[in-house]
């Protein structure tokens, strides 16, 4: 009986041993690097990702990261992980170049990482933000058009310049009218009615020309931003143009879809299936 009882307590030693092991696989843990910007004195945040008890995939992350928006190797930095964003020397001209480092998490699940990193500065003030979808298995950062099929790539293109088409032909009417009472109230003074008349064409050529080309081109989805979050495939883009008239309040220069992935669920490809359902599933409940 002592020795059966011994056994017992080996055998529950031996299986918490394993758990860290055995259980289910786990999200992406997150941690931040906080630096201060040396000229702004602004903070400067920066993600770290870890994938539990995987050291080389966690590095993979990582080093993409960082390669992708701080110009930077993994291993490549001295004093500070921002340095090679913040500093440029340009003809021996040097200046300060990115800064503002933001990021959003959209989805964290223990098949894909999906997040943003958002940055601006450089010499002309411009920002831009890089999407990622990454594999928490592999570390590999997938792109979209991997996961949707041809058909569902085409399929969301067109319903994307729908969406767009719909948006500029409700406002159209409006921005005749706008020409025409620009005549009527400022006279002689054409500039106004110009304005609008050219904002107006912009948009005609946008419908017939611009909108036209994402259904052909093949690689129309590399001009969408596209996040998993929520159960939602969140689609932007297919933009024409700034609105021409400052005045104007509307802005078209993105339209937007917010689709329950059950919708596209019939245009995944095998990997984004496994990705975003997990092994073994093939539909959500």
């Amino acid at each position: 009986m002592k020795q059966k009882k011994r056994w017992i307590l080996f055998l529950q030693c031996f299986c918490i041993l394993l758990l860290p092991f055995s259980g289910k696989a786990q999200k992406a843990i997150i941690t931040e690097i906080k630096e201060m910007h040396p000229l702004k004195k602004v903070i400067n945040i920066f993600p770290v990702i870890q994938i539990p008890g995987n050291k080389k995939v966690s590095f993979l992350i990582n080093q993409k990261l960082r390669e992708e928006a701080l110009y930077l190797d993994s291993t490549g930095f001295k004093k500070s992980i921002f340095e090679v964003a913040w500093f440029r020397d340009d003809n021996n001209n040097p200046y300060w170049e990115y800064d503002d480092f933001e990021y959003e998490v959209f989805s964290n699940t223990a098949r894909f990482l999906n997040l943003s990193i958002l940055f601006s500065g450089g010499k002309h003030g411009q920002s831009q933000t890089l999407y990622f979808l990454f594999d928490t298995k592999t570390g590999e950062d997938i792109l979209f058009n991997r996961i949707l099929t041809k058909q569902g790539q085409e399929w969301l293109a067109a319903k994307m310049v729908a969406l767009q088409k719909k948006r500029i032909q409700q406002f159209l009417p409006e921005l005749k009218d706008s020409i025409q009472m620009a005549g009527t109230i400022h006279g002689t003074d054409s500039s106004y009615k110009e304005d609008f008349q050219r904002e107006y064409e912009m948009y005609e050529r946008c419908l017939t020309s611009s909108l036209p080309s994402y259904i052909t081109d093949p690689d129309a989805l590399d001009y969408f931003e596209i996040y998993l979050k929520d159960n939602f495939l969140n689609v932007k883009g297919c933009a024409c143009a700034g609105n021409w008239h400052q005045m104007r309040f509307d802005d078209l220069s993105d339209a937007t879809l917010k689709l329950p992935v059950k919708e596209i669920e019939r245009f995944l490809t095998e990997k984004g299936r496994r990705l975003i359902f997990g092994d073994g599933r093939i539909s959500i409940n």
